[in-house]
């Protein structure tokens, strides 16, 4: 798969990955990293320089909170919308991809860049990141990491 050199982020992803210590993959794979100034808030610490804050359009997010999404999302969602096929989307909640699938996104999750950050050698291996997601349980069902294990050729 390739991916474009943009990838915005939700709050939540990016907290998992400082959580693991695996926040500056992002950097190492992507051009650019985006957030909405929500997300930015609500991940409530300073972010590397090398990430661009940019502001969505309220009028751009109505229709979005209507759907039950947080903030962070229906902003993150909005603002792939206005990039559309320039970027991916980093989002892991499931009512978020499922939104952003309908919309016609492109997506990907946490799994997907660890995978990405094998595939590019930026990583040695996947599994010891995936052990560090669950200790801060981050829920993935037994089947994905066996298929993610599987696709990076670790089993």
């Amino acid at each position: 798969m390739l991916y474009p050199e943009i990838i915005i982020s939700d709050t939540s992803c990016l907290i998992n990955l400082e959580r693991i210590d695996a926040f500056s993959l992002l950097e190492k794979i992507f051009g650019k990293i985006v957030v909405t100034k929500e997300v930015a808030a609500e991940f409530g610490q300073p972010l590397p320089e090398s990430f661009e804050i940019r502001s969505v359009p309220v009028q751009m997010t109505q229709e979005l909170q209507t759907t039950g999404l947080d903030l962070g999302e229906s902003r993150s969602i909005a603002l792939a919308l206005i990039l559309q096929e320039e970027c991916y989307l980093l989002l892991d909640d499931q009512a978020a991809r499922q939104e952003a699938v309908k919309r016609n996104l492109n997506i990907t999750g946490l799994l997907g860049v660890l995978l990405l950050a094998k595939k590019r050698g930026i990583i040695r291996k996947i599994k010891p990141y995936i052990e560090r997601l669950q200790k801060v349980n981050f829920r993935m069902s037994q089947k994905l990491i066996q298929e993610v294990l599987r696709d990076a050729k670790e089993i």
